[in-house]
């Protein structure tokens, strides 16, 4: 039981780290306006496993101050991936029939601002209170 509890926590890992470097290489590629088929980059698997790794080791014991970190972390970085998903939809390489229709932009321009103000009243409420 142990050995498949630990195949499958290496597998789930493997792939968390393989297709989160792959979406964000794609991402930053048609950000910057390259069309470029190749997602792996070694460089960044390298740096998110070293940034992973440090967080781990850097709270030794303590799981719910890990958890904590987490997930503030996700619920700070969540504006930024979506405004990040919002200039790909609305970029000028996207072709007309593919774009997002003048109700569904209002309709994202004010989920960035619910999500960027709640993240904002997050960090006062949290840290500067």
């Amino acid at each position: 039981m142990i050995t498949a509890a630990l195949c499958c926590i290496y597998s789930s890992t493997l792939t968390c780290i393989d297709g989160y470097n792959r979406v964000n290489k794609s991402a930053i590629d048609n950000l910057r306006g390259e069309d470029n088929p190749d997602t792996e980059s070694p460089l960044l698997v390298l740096l998110v496993t070293s940034g992973a790794l440090g967080l781990v080791l850097m709270f030794p014991g303590t799981m719910l101050a890990m958890l904590k970190f987490a997930m503030i972390a996700a619920f700070l970085t969540t504006p930024v991936f979506a405004l990040m998903n919002y200039r790909l939809i609305r970029a000028s390489h996207i072709p007309d029939e593919h774009r997002i229709g003048k109700v569904l932009n209002i309709w994202s321009q004010a989920g960035l601002a619910f999500l960027f103000g709640f993240s904002f009243l997050f960090i006062w409420w949290q840290w500067l209170m």
